[in-house]
């Protein structure tokens, strides 16, 4: 009787090993705190992940998983890197502190997130608990020749889009021909741009660009002058997504990008034409004005790695560079 009964708890001290090997202890532990520089297209995430085992003390770094509705697609350790949102300061893999930039958001929605983390010894994904956050309003204008949407901001006065032209014209491209940036719109040459913005929009003069950057804290008195001018591009007009070195990102802070004032200009390079390429996709990106200067044109370049300001510069008008179409209300 005590043999068999003895055997019968052998067995089931044995399942319950078995159990806790397949599942594996939670070496990780992952939360998402909170969402801030919220906009109508951006936002930042804030998690924390934590490894509870001295002995693992690192883990591949963190992701965020962002859905429209609370059911998120589960990760494998083949498909973690595919579905998920990678945090600043990239090369950070210990305990602590995570910030993860948002872009590409739809105003006035509701959006769900979570951190997630797999770790290099078990290949095991580890998935925190689910935070959801709202976007904030926008105005909403439909372009009735193809049906395409954008939103717009008000500054100061006048009503900018805060998305990038996407209309197909002739002299006009998406960047390096590849359809699949068409989220950054299309980049337009001079005499396109020109005539590319829907009906009752306008291509944005030299001084609208220059109210507009007074507007944002550029001092009146170097508005008119060439070159990088200011400090507002990271404190007011580009979201986390663009690209900065790792050096960069150490030397700023995770948050030095956030888009606070939710002009969302994010990084959709440029064409130049006399060397016949597209340049810079990642941390670079170029608007027209209508402004024309000698046989030149007037033009925005904006590159966080480089400057923290506007740069004001006349541009070949056969180069091509991103549309911002506004209304002077």
């Amino acid at each position: 009787m005590y043999r068999l009964l003895a055997l019968a708890f052998l067995i089931l001290s044995l399942s319950a090993c078995d159990d806790e090997t397949e599942q594996g202890p939670t070496y990780i532990q992952l939360s998402t705190d909170s969402a801030f520089f919220i906009t109508p297209l951006t936002a930042f995430v804030k998690g924390q992940a934590y490894v509870n085992l001295e002995d693992y003390g690192k883990f591949n770094t963190p992701g965020l998983q962002i859905s429209e509705v609370p059911d998120f697609p589960a990760l494998t350790h083949e498909t973690y890197h595919q579905f998920i949102v990678r945090p600043v300061t990239r090369e950070v893999r210990t305990s602590g502190e995570y910030h993860f930039p948002l872009s590409y958001l739809k105003p006035e929605t509701v959006y769900y997130v979570r951190i997630v983390a797999h770790s290099p010894w078990d290949e095991i994904v580890y998935n925190g608990e689910t935070f959801q956050f709202t976007t904030s309003t926008a105005e909403i204008f439909t372009d009735p020749r193809d049906g395409k949407t954008y939103a717009s901001l008000v500054y100061g006065g006048t009503q900018w889009m805060i998305e990038n032209l996407d209309f197909e014209a002739p002299g006009s491209a998406y960047y390096d021909s590849d359809p699949s940036t068409s989220g950054d719109g299309r980049l337009y040459d001079w005499q396109s741009a020109c005539t590319s913005c829907p009906e009752g929009w306008i291509l944005p003069s030299d001084s609208d660009w220059q109210a507009l950057e007074q507007y944002f804290g550029i001092p009146a008195d170097s508005l008119g002058l060439n070159g990088y001018r200011g400090d507002v591009v990271g404190k007011t007009i580009v979201p986390g997504t663009f690209y900065l070195s790792w050096e960069q990102e150490f030397k700023k802070g995770p948050l030095y990008l956030t888009n606070r004032s939710g002009f969302s200009i994010l990084p959709s390079g440029v064409f130049y034409s006399d060397n016949n390429y597209y340049w810079d996709k990642y941390y670079f990106t170029g608007f027209w004005s209508s402004t024309p200067s000698d046989s030149l044109a007037f033009a925005r370049i904006i590159r966080p790695e480089k400057h923290p300001g506007i740069k004001r510069t006349p541009a070949n008008i056969k180069d091509k560079f991103s549309v911002r179409c506004i209304k002077r209300l």
